[in-house]
């Protein structure tokens, strides 16, 4: 879920026009395929993912714990009780 996530960021930033953006994750796993080779049982995603981002003049992939990202988690959370 977390590439399709990182595929549908990058949806966003072609959107809004966007040339120059981070992409944050807390799944490292993801982060390393992306700037690896992309193989993997989500390898045809992050391959979309590469195909995307060379589209945009400088999109950075980072790895965030998810103590960064405590809204986020937050909101899944509160969804998932819905």
């Amino acid at each position: 879920m977390e590439a399709i996530a990182v595929r549908e960021g990058l949806a966003l930033a072609s959107d809004l026009m966007l040339q120059q953006f981070r992409v944050a994750s807390d799944n490292v796993n993801v982060i390393r395929s992306i700037q690896g080779d992309g193989r993997g049982l989500y390898g045809h995603i992050v391959h979309e993912i590469k195909a995307r981002a060379s589209s945009f003049e400088l999109v950075d992939f980072v790895h965030e714990g998810r103590a960064a990202n405590g809204d986020a988690h937050r909101l899944a959370r509160s969804e998932k009780n819905m």
